[in-house]
C-alpha cells in the first residue's frame, strides 16, 4: 500500500494526456460544480420506460448464475445493426441494468437504431439471489462467460461494450487480460468486440480508494460503504459464504470493506491483492481494441490524476468539465432537468459506426 502523502505525486515520466473534442457539456452555472453533480445522483435518477426485454440466466459455473436482458431498437438503422450486433452495456458499483444512466443511455441506443445487451454483474440486481459472487472491478472473466452465451444462445457475435464506472474498468480489463482469448474467439468466428466505450472507468482501485477517504470526498465512500454493507447484510441471510465474512463485522472503509468482504468472496488474500489484479492504469496500452475513455475533470469520486499517470498507448481520451461522477446534469428551457450524456453517449458510439 502506498503512503497518504504520495497520493498526489505523478509517475515519472507519465504521459500527456490525449484529448479530443466531444459535444461540449455546458451545464447551467448553478450545476457548474462535480460535487453536486454527483450527489444528485443519489437523489434524481429519471428512468425512461424501456419496453421489457427478453431476459436470460447465464451459468457461471459452480458459483451460480447471473443475467442478460436484451432489447431491440425501436427502429430498423441498417448502417448500425444487423442480425448479429448488439451493444453491451455494463453498469457501475451497487448499480444493476436497470439503474438510471443504464436505462437513460439504453434507451437513447435503441431510438438511434442499436440492439442493446444489459449485463447485471455477478450479485447485482436479481441476480444477486443466483450467485455469490460478489461484482468487482477485475470480474472481466464473467463477462467473457457471457458474450460466449451470448454469441452460442442468441447468434450475436459483433459487440461494442459500454462500460460505466466500474463497468468500464471491467471492460478495459477484459480486453488486457484476455487479450489472447479474445484474438482467438475473433479468428474462430465465434465473436469479436468491434470497439470500447469506458465511462468514467476507476483505472487504480487503490488510488480511488484513498481518495475517497480524504476530505469532502469521504461522504461518497460513507454513501458506497452503506449501500455495500446493506447489500452483505441481505446476501448473508441466502448465502452461507457471505454470513462466514461478514458476521459481527462492521466496515469502517471500503478498503476494509474489501479486505473482509470483496476479496475473500472474489478468491484474493485481501484488497491489496484484488486492487493490483483489477486495476488497469498500467495495462492500458496493451489493449488492441479501439478503446474511448470519458473521464471528467472535476469527478470526484475517479479523480483525473489516474488518466495522467496511466500508460494510455493508442487509447482515444476525451475529457469533459462539471460532469462530477457520472452526473451530467443540465437544464433545457419546457423540459427541466436532464441528463445530457444519454444522448452524448450514445452519439459517440454512433460516431464510431
Amino acid at each position: 500500500m502506498q503512503n497518504q502523502n504520495t497520493l498526489e505525486k505523478p509517475i515519472v515520466d507519465a504521459p500527456v494526456l490525449a484529448t479530443v473534442p466531444m459535444s461540449p457539456f455546458r451545464p447551467p452555472w448553478y450545476l457548474r460544480n462535480g460535487h453536486l453533480q454527483t450527489i444528485m445522483t443519489a437523489a434524481f435518477r429519471p428512468k425512461p420506460p424501456l419496453p421489457a426485454p427478453q431476459v436470460a440466466l447465464v451459468d457461471l459455473g459452480p458459483r451460480g448464475a447471473t443475467h442478460v436482458y436484451r432489447n431491440e431498437p425501436f427502429e430498423v438503422n441498417s448502417s448500425v445493426c444487423d442480425d448479429q450486433s448488439a451493444i453491451i452495456m455494463l453498469h457501475g458499483l451497487g448499480a444493476c441494468h436497470s439503474g438510471s444512466y443504464m436505462t437513460g443511455v439504453c434507451e437513447a441506443l435503441l431510438q438511434r437504431g442499436f440492439r442493446t445487451i444489459r449485463l447485471d454483474m455477478p450479485g447485482a440486481g436479481p441476480s444477486s439471489a443466483t450467485t455469490d459472487l460478489p461484482p468487482h472491478a477485475g470480474s472481466s472473466v464473467h463477462v467473457l462467460k457471457m458474450l460466449d452465451w451470448i454469441s452460442e444462445n442468441w447468434g450475436i457475435n459483433k459487440f461494442k461494450l459500454v462500460g460505466f464506472s466500474l463497468g468500464g474498468n471491467i471492460s478495459l480489463h477484459l480486453a488486457a487480460a484476455f487479450a489472447s482469448q479474445l484474438e482467438k474467439r475473433s479468428k474462430d468466428g465465434k465473436f469479436s468486440i468491434e470497439s470500447i466505450y469506458a465511462m468514467a472507468p476507476p483505472i487504480d482501485l487503490d488510488y480511488c480508494c484513498r481518495s475517497m477517504e480524504r476530505g469532502l470526498n469521504r461522504i461518497y465512500a460513507k454513501y458506497f460503504l452503506r449501500n455495500l454493507s446493506r447489500s452483505a447484510k441481505a446476501r448473508a441471510e441466502r448465502w452461507p459464504r457471505w454470513k462466514d465474512v461478514s458476521s459481527g463485522f462492521t466496515a469502517k472503509t471500503i478498503r476494509s470493506f474489501d479486505d473482509a468482504v470483496t476479496a475473500p468472496l472474489s478468491g484474493f488474500a485481501d484488497a491489496s491483492e484484488y486492487y493490483a489484479f483489477s486495476s488497469v492504469h498500467q495495462r492500458l496500452d496493451e489493449i488492441k481494441i479501439p478503446t474511448t475513455i470519458v473521464a471528467d475533470r472535476d469527478d470526484p469520486i475517479v479523480p483525473m490524476q489516474i488518466f495522467e499517470r496511466a500508460k494510455l498507448g493508442a487509447i482515444r481520451m476525451i475529457t469533459t468539465e462539471f460532469g462530477g461522477h457520472l452526473g451530467y446534469y443540465t437544464h433545457r428551457f419546457g423540459k427541466g432537468v436532464q441528463r445530457w450524456a444519454n444522448d452524448a453517449f450514445a452519439d459517440l458510439v454512433l460516431e464510431g459506426v
